[in-house]
């Protein structure tokens, strides 16, 4: 039985919420609230909300904009709820009326959409005199609201309990433990709601019970049960029975048992209508207007089929039967006009009225002694009406935009209106609303609504906020109260001058232009992305400099620059940190930042050293040096880039396939960041497979996962394949053309290019069957998702796409597969989605991201690497450069093993090292570099004068521990030579000072990891120079500048600096009134504990 003293609990605290009265108007609709005006509806009276209990229960109201707002149509209400830690606990979303005469209407509806789908709520309706009556929605909704608006309509006469429905000042909304509970429905969730109203059509039908929400009351409020005249009632029992798993469709129904002994002349179940404060108080009520009782009745097998059985409904305390045959073991419906219902004394039903009604089974009345029944729908409808009402709205008569029946495109300006009139048709005792709508981004957008239909219907139409630059489709539509809505002729209207169209090879040119605004052009490094907005800026991208230098090589081939080889060169040198100043982020094993600061090349934004960023931009070496295949200078550098990292650090196993995606700064891959086969680190094992330092295990890799797509985890999506990373995901688009356009042997092998086919068909098979745009619209791909999810950036799958946004360069980056995805892109650009132009001087038209949810949404931003795809899927077009350009040019011309390569170059290392202690510590990896060897496969040696030194290299963390035996010894210098594997060596030298606290430099064993000392420059100066530092933690820092004959010059104390990169700019002036001379200078970094590092620096004339 359903708790009823709930109700009487909320009605009695909402009674302190009641509002002035305002008689009814009269009108065929009242609007409660559309949520325009939140907090208050549309009375003015304000809205509000309660939890039973603040500490283990909760509710949040707030208004919706845009994605979810009903018809995306202004605001809706959104109700964040929490009942499931108390089990008495509630709470209510309370809309004060003004004292509503709602006699003369006849139904409340409005819209819903769950945040999880299956929540459950009551709606309550108040009177003055707090008699309360409450409805849950399952009963008109099954199964609860979905994550689609659904249309609730719920007669008036549900609210049984009043009988009259005068001075109703409160409508609420219930959200119960207990009903959670027991139906399974969400405890914790959120609904979407809108327009609410109370109608004056009579819908002609009242649902009794439909039997799906196991809450044990029916759909009136009162109590259902079995009975018969002896107790305990053992012989006639009922309950919900389902025909399949409750949690997959709520199809239940309730199964009745039977056993006419001799004990029992009769018995069966009752169903109290009203129920009162208890649930068992019979309320009676006036059904005119209904005609008969509806239900669908089955027997549960052919040995239990009772065959007939009889139907009861009291009226003043007198029962009424009537009795159904030719019962079956399928449903049948029984429709059971009110006049077949009679009495032995008072004759038929008539008029109707009712408080309760039976289904009785007699002894010797039945066909078997016992049995079971199901029934099913039970419900008082009006005859010759079929449910459910589906009947749509009459046409309109004519539709005016500005007084004109619109029969050309109608021209506005921007920050100007336009009106639209509607005339309707005659009959309309359905219709409950009007609205103005046009079509943008695959769906219809509500500019307006009206609810008031006695008035003349016209609209203002403002150009504000419409797209602009073409035609855009407008209608009206009328909607019925079933939510049955019926459309005008479409007119059109165009705000501003007409977009240009825009030829494929602009398209082309305009998505290289992209990348130049990328370019920084003092080093040639790439900007990860491009910001619309002023202000806002990024770091560079490792992976967009390697696409940087593919669109280099798209350039020259197709003449739009005379200089693309300069500017591949001086990206190379840049990278391999071969440029004054710049010095790209790296660690033991040479893997690249993901971000780095595009002026000097330090990690930017707490950037990982990432796996795939490295591999991209090795892969953009490797297809410049491919395509600039007579340029001596790019072939030496983009073999030493692709040298210079230790490609078999990147395999975490080849057993599982796991590559690491992030490692430390000693090239040890991070355990917790595996992934695996199948995505885009493809790419990186295809470069470890092709490094002849490899040991086997990328052979192993390879050959175990990637030389035969068909072992590699699959999905299907409509029974198209896909590849992917794990049977119940799907991978976003780039991942698929990243690796066609970079890895060779997924380009030009028939297995890889079949699942290549499969990842676009699923693509355009989802939108084509998801959503109603038109067949141009598709794409699934990575970029900006400002405003949908919190970072700002998402990669987009079938699954998971918030917002559902269209990403065209995904449609771009299938070209190869179809030269006619190039026409798509085209019609997006005429129909102007997507369009956005780029900070540069040109300003430069372009084609991006577009949400189809809300279409008034802009990406803040393009970034590089996304973009990408469409600038290769463009060149790969047979019209440009075609695929095979990407056939030949990522055939790599991987370095043989008898490449020599550069020699390793030492710098940076200290003059003089002292410490106060009997050891130093040298990190060894900070001080090297080599082009084409990264530091794990470097050899080092190190030799002193001095035998009692204890010299030890740790190979795992490329560092020198220096210990003293004893602290006698003051004084040494320690030779460091490191060989790569082509033999090339070079050495350098350290002073080593122990115990002695006088020396310009105390290193201790701590210091290399948390403050770095970095060689000025330029050097050799003549008036200035810079010195740059970092630190890994904040502190106190004090920077000294002396000469060699130990004058202190300089002294700059800074005081507690941040975690990071930093510099001081120094002018050389004079000293006691004397010039400085040219010659040799020491600068010295000091911390708050009295850690130094020195470095030298040579002044010239």
């Amino acid at each position: 039985m359903y708790r009823s003293f709930l109700f009487l609990t909320v009605a009695s605290f909402l009674f302190c919420f009641l509002s002035r009265k305002v008689e009814a108007q009269n009108q065929s609709i009242i609007l409660v609230d559309d949520f325009q005006t939140f907090p208050d509806n549309v009375f003015q009276l304000p809205t509000n909300a309660f939890a039973s209990n603040p500490d283990s229960t909760r509710i949040v109201l707030t208004v919706e904009r845009g994605i979810n707002a009903f018809g995306h149509c202004g605001k809706s209400l959104k109700i964040a709820y929490e009942v499931g830690l108390d089990t008495l606990g509630f709470v209510v979303y309370n809309s004060p009326l003004p004292s509503l005469n709602l006699e003369d209407y006849h139904y409340l509806s409005f819209w819903i959409k769950g945040m999880t789908e299956r929540e459950n709520l009551n709606v309550a309706l108040v009177r003055e005199d707090t008699v309360t009556a409450q409805v849950g929605i399952w009963n008109y909704l099954q199964c609860g609201p979905t994550q689609d608006w659904q249309k609730v309509v719920i007669p008036l006469d549900a609210f049984w309990t009043l009988t009259n429905r005068n001075n109703i000042d409160t409508l609420n909304l219930i959200f119960d433990h207990y009903q959670s509970a027991v139906n399974q429905s969400p405890d914790t969730s959120a609904v979407f709601i809108d327009d609410i109203l109370f109608g004056s059509y009579f819908p002609g039908r009242l649902i009794i019970d439909p039997f799906n929400d196991l809450v044990g009351t029916n759909a009136t409020g009162g109590n259902n049960g079995p009975f018969n005249p002896s107790f305990p009632i053992v012989n006639y029992t009922s309950w919900i029975h389902c025909e399949t798993e409750f949690s997959e469709d709520c199809n239940c129904q309730e199964l009745i048992t039977f056993n006419n002994g001799a004990e029992d002349l009769f018995g069966g179940t009752f169903y109290i209508l009203g129920g009162g404060s208890d649930g068992f108080t019979e309320i009676e009520k006036d059904l005119t207007g209904y005609d008969l009782l509806y239900l669908d009745v089955r027997a549960a097998s052919e040995d239990s089929n009772p065959g007939n059985v009889k139907i009861e409904i009291t009226s003043d305390s007198f029962p009424y039967d009537h009795r159904i045959t030719g019962i079956e073991t399928d449903f049948k419906h029984y429709t059971i006009p009110f006049e077949q219902f009679g009495h032995d004394s008072l004759g038929p039903l008539s008029p109707a009225e009712a408080s309760k009604l039976a289904v009785v089974f007699e002894l010797n009345r039945q066909e078997v002694l016992s049995g079971e029944l199901i029934i099913d729908n039970m419900e008082f409808r009006v005859g010759g009406v079929d449910f459910p009402d589906v009947t749509p709205p009459s046409p309109l008569i004519e539709v005016l935009l500005n007084g004109q029946v619109p029969n050309a495109v109608l021209h506005m300006e921007p920050n100007t209106t336009a009106s639209v009139s509607v005339n309707l048709s005659g009959n309309n005792e359905r219709l409950e609303s009007v609205r103005l709508e046009y079509q943008g981004n695959c769906q219809w957008i509500c500019i307006e609504r009206k609810y008031n239909l006695n008035d003349p219907i016209a609209f203002t139409l403002p150009a504000e906020g419409l797209p602009t630059g073409l035609p855009v489709t407008f209608r009206v539509a009328t909607e019925n109260y079933n939510g049955v809505s019926l459309s005008s002729d479409i007119f059109y209207v165009q705000v501003g001058e007409t977009i240009e169209e825009i030829s494929p090879d602009e398209l082309f040119r305009n998505t290289f232009e992209l990348f130049q605004y990328l370019r920084f052009e003092e080093n040639g490094v790439y900007t990860d992305a491009a910001f619309f907005e002023d202000g806002q800026s990024s770091p560079a991208s490792v992976a967009t400099t390697g696409m940087g230098l593919i669109s280099l090589c798209i350039a020259d081939a197709m003449g739009w620059v005379d200089n693309a080889e300069e500017q591949a060169l001086q990206t190379l040198a840049s990278m391999n940190g071969l440029h004054p100043g710049f010095q790209p982020a790296r660690n033991c094993a040479g893997w690249f930042r993901h971000f780095i600061w595009q002026q000097n090349g330090a990690q930017a934004w707490n950037s990982e050293f990432s796996s795939i960023d490295s591999g991209i931009l090795a892969a953009g070496a490797l297809f410049c040096k491919k395509y600039f295949s007579n340029n001596d200078s790019i072939t030496r550098l983009a073999d030493a880039l692709y040298l210079s990292i230790d490609w078999e650090t990147m395999i975490a196993n080849p057993e599982t396939g796991g590559i690491y995606r992030v490692a430390d700064e000693m090239g040890n891959g991070d355990p917790n960041a595996i992934t695996l086969p199948y995505n885009e680190y493809m790419i990186v094992a295809w470069l470890a497979l092709n490094d002849f330092r490899q040991s086997g295990l990328a052979q192993a890799l390879w050959e175990q996962h990637y030389a035969d797509p068909e072992v590699l985890p699959q999905n299907a999506f409509m029974d198209v394949e896909v590849l992917t990373d794990h049977p119940n995901r799907f991978l976003s688009g780039f991942v698929h053309q990243f690796t066609y356009y970079l890895c060779h042997h997924y380009t030009i092998q028939q297995d890889y290019l079949d699942y290549f086919k499969n990842a676009m068909q699923i693509d355009r098979l989802w939108w084509s069957n998801n959503t109603a745009c038109q067949d141009f619209i598709w794409g699934f791909g990575a970029g900006s998702a400002n405003d949908w999810v919190t970072d700002g950036y998402h990669a987009d799958d079938i699954e998971n796409h918030p917002g559902i946004i269209c990403s065209p360069h995904i449609i771009g980056g299938f070209i190869p597969l179809d030269p006619n995805f190039v026409d798509d892109l085209i019609q997006l650009h005429q129909n102007g989605l997507g369009i956005y132009h780029l900070p540069n001087e040109e300003s430069t038209p372009v084609i991006w991201r577009f949400s189809r949810e809300n279409p008034n949404w802009k990406a803040n931003s393009i970034q590089g690497i996304d973009y990408s795809s469409l600038l290769l899927g463009l060149a790969a077009h047979p019209d440009m450069l075609g695929a095979s350009f990407f056939e030949q040019y990522n055939d790599f011309n991987f370095p043989f093993e008898e490449f020599a390569g550069y020699a390793p170059n030492l710098s940076a290392m200290p003059d003089t090292a002292c410490t106060t202690s009997n050891s130093i510590f040298l990190p060894l990896n900070q001080y090297v570099s080599d082009l084409n060897t990264p530091t794990t496969l470097l050899s080092w040696n190190v030799n002193s004068s001095n035998p009692e030194l204890n010299l030890q290299i740790n190979d795992s963390n490329c560092s020198l521990s220096i210990l003293s035996p004893n602290a006698g010894f003051s004084f040494d210098e320690i030779t460091v030579s490191v060989m790569d594997m082509a033999n090339n060596l070079i050495q350098d030298t350290v002073v080593v000072i122990f115990w002695n606290e006088n020396c310009l430099s105390s290193l201790k064993e701590t210091i290399p990891l948390r403050l770095i000392l970095e060689q000025n420059y330029p050097n050799p100066f003549q008036h200035y120079t810079t010195i740059p530092f970092q630190l890994k933690q904040s502190d106190q820092i004090t920077l000294f500048i002396y000469t060699t004959e130990g004058e202190l010059i300089k002294k700059e104390h800074f005081g507690r600096l941040p975690v990071g990169e930093h510099q001081y700019f120094w002018t050389a002036a004079q000293v006691n009134g004397s010039a400085l001379r040219p010659g040799w200078y020491f600068y010295a970094l000091r911390n708050q504990e009295g850690a130094t590092l020195v470095k030298k620096m040579i002044m010239i004339e």
